[in-house]
């Protein structure tokens, strides 16, 4: 099990107080009000429950899945299901839905058995899952105990509600450990094409004037390729956002672990003015900010940029993979760029703790046993190798490699009609109890997993410069309140603000646009948004431990 190192932020005495009080009382009633075991078998912390579970009658439950597009076929028509049918004697209904579905379930008074939502625990309702959920660690010391070999003391810390309980278990929920591991790939790289560096080896990408010199060499050596590229931009920012900064290494939080304004960095707009001065000279397309992502393809796979920061590289490996097969000297390789003697950068980001999903048991759930040995059960090995091979023997084998292979029969099915096979088979399509760097990793082929070689050579680039950035994790205001909708309008306008800055003309009218943007802010209640930031930053770092 992962721990978070010391971020130096609070005492773990302080942290035990805090955390503490009144959990027990909590704890013993949730636990009062659940069915006892009976004589169903035995608790064995070393051993999970749904090896013992000696129940005969196949257990029956539904699970709501906020995702009205979601496979709904039913349960043990596919190998990964009927695998996970047979592995602990179940079946379970799926039921995918929206927002208003899920509201109208609450309203009732009826949840389904398990829920699961995509919000990160962030959500409202996710907040008040003690109203109308379980407790998973009431439920893991009444039922499983082997739970806590497979989950993350860091994800169920984080997710812990104020009457020290934890309702919601994280699907991708990435601890300190695991981003700095190197196991977890950077998706964002600034790239260069390979005939562009051997034609021009002593180009600087990490100064302001060196970037623009390099502009300048790229321009004059390459005139038939447009100097500087991004990926989509159409309707948002792109990489001119939190990308950019993440290269020059800006500050997420200030000395006082408060909310440190990224946006209006002196730093961060040094560069964006860079741009403005490469823009102005032609290096920049104005079709790049206009692109929609298929034109991006294009471009990329005929290699039309000589450079390019990219935001989610993994999003465009075909293109990438593309040009370096059929132009292999003009394949794209990382560089570093953008940097600042101000900062310690670059300083990357991926998915904190809050992770993707979120999964819940309901109090309504028909059997709380078997549900909790569930939840156990797909967060392991065993759970994990059944989402993503499904049955040895008829779907995959262990190679002489040690890894596990799809068959020859279902890996053709595979390549030959991807999206039927996806539909029909479900594996790796179950992804709410998965994991970047979790259990079964170890069986998995890193060849298997599908990055593109172009892609590959970025993500290296990438090893150690991923940095935790929990304390900003999920800060954003409540959905529906003032304060978000001001933060939606704020946004909006710092995409037009930023690229309209780009795009100007002088360095005093890119000045006015900032200072403009700054104005729209503060009318929009800036202030109140940002003492959002700082509760929530608070209550985030309440949640580390030592």
């Amino acid at each position: 099990m992962n721990k978070i190192k010391s971020l130096g932020i609070l005492s773990l005495s302080a942290l035990l107080m805090t955390a503490c009080g009144g959990s027990n009382d909590s704890q013993d009633t949730a636990a009062s009000e659940l069915p006892d075991l009976g004589d169903r078998y035995e608790l064995d912390e070393n051993t999970p429950a749904w090896k013992l579970d000696t129940k005969e009658e196949t257990t029956k439950l539904t699970w709501f899945i906020e995702n009205d597009g979601f496979n709904d076929n039913p349960w043990g028509e596919d190998i990964v299901t009927k695998k996970i049918g047979e592995d602990l004697n179940i079946e379970i209904e799926i039921i995918p839905g929206d927002e208003q579905a899920l509201n109208t379930y609450v309203a009732s008074g009826q949840m389904p058995d398990i829920v699961s939502l995509y919000d990160g625990g962030k959500s409202n309702i996710s907040q008040k899952a003690a109203e109308w959920a379980l407790p998973l660690n009431v439920l893991a010391d009444k039922y499983d105990p082997y739970f806590y070999e497979v989950t993350s003391d860091d994800t169920l810390n984080w997710y812990k509600l104020e009457d020290g309980n934890t309702y919601g278990y994280a699907s991708f929920s990435n601890t300190e450990e695991d981003l700095k591991s190197g196991a977890i790939p950077s998706h964002n790289a600034f790239v260069v094409r390979d005939d562009v560096l051997a034609a021009l080896p002593n180009l600087d990408f990490t100064t302001p004037e060196g970037f623009k010199d390099a502009m300048d060499q790229i321009h004059e050596k390459f005139p038939e390729l447009t100097p500087l590229g991004f990926g989509e931009m159409k309707d948002h920012l792109g990489a001119l956002g939190g990308t950019l900064q993440d290269f020059i290494g800006v500050p997420w939080v200030d000395e006082n672990n408060e909310y440190y304004d990224r946006n209006m960095d002196e730093e961060y707009l040094t560069w964006i003015n860079v741009l403005r001065e490469v823009h102005s000279k032609g290096y920049i397309s104005d079709d790049t900010f206009a692109d929609d992502y298929d034109t991006v393809l294009d471009k990329i796979k005929n290699g039309e940029y000589a450079a390019m920061l990219v935001a989610g590289t993994h999003a465009y490996q075909p293109s990438f993979q593309g040009l370096m097969d059929s132009k292999p000297e003009a394949a794209y390789s990382p560089v570093d760029a953008f940097q600042s003697d101000k900062y310690d950068g670059p300083a990357m980001s991926q998915g904190g703790l809050s992770g993707y999903t979120t999964t819940y048991i309901s109090k309504d759930n028909t059997d709380p046993i078997k549900s909790i040995q569930f939840f156990t059960y797909m967060i392991s090995e065993d759970g994990q190798i059944a989402v993503n091979f499904g049955t040895e023997g008829e779907s995959y084998y262990e190679g002489e490699d040690g890894y596990y292979h799809l068959t020859e029969e279902y890996q053709d099915w595979k390549d030959s009609d991807i999206a039927a096979f996806k539909e029909e088979t479900r594996i790796s399509e179950i992804p709410f109890f998965g994991h970047d760097n979790g259990n079964a990793q170890d069986y998995i082929d890193p060849d298997d997993i599908g990055w593109a070689p172009a892609v590959l050579r970025f993500q290296e680039w990438g090893k150690g410069k991923l940095v935790p950035k929990f304390e900003v994790d999920g800060i954003d205001p409540e959905y529906g309140t003032q304060e978000a909708r001001s933060l939606v309008s704020i946004n909006d306008e710092f995409t037009t603000a930023i690229i309209s800055g780009v795009r100007s003309d002088s360095e005093e009218e890119f000045d006015t646009i900032i200072s403009d943007f700054k104005t729209f802010r503060e009318n929009q209640g800036w202030d109140n948004i940002v003492e959002v930031f700082n509760e929530n930053i608070q209550e985030n770092i309440n949640k580390l431990k030592d």
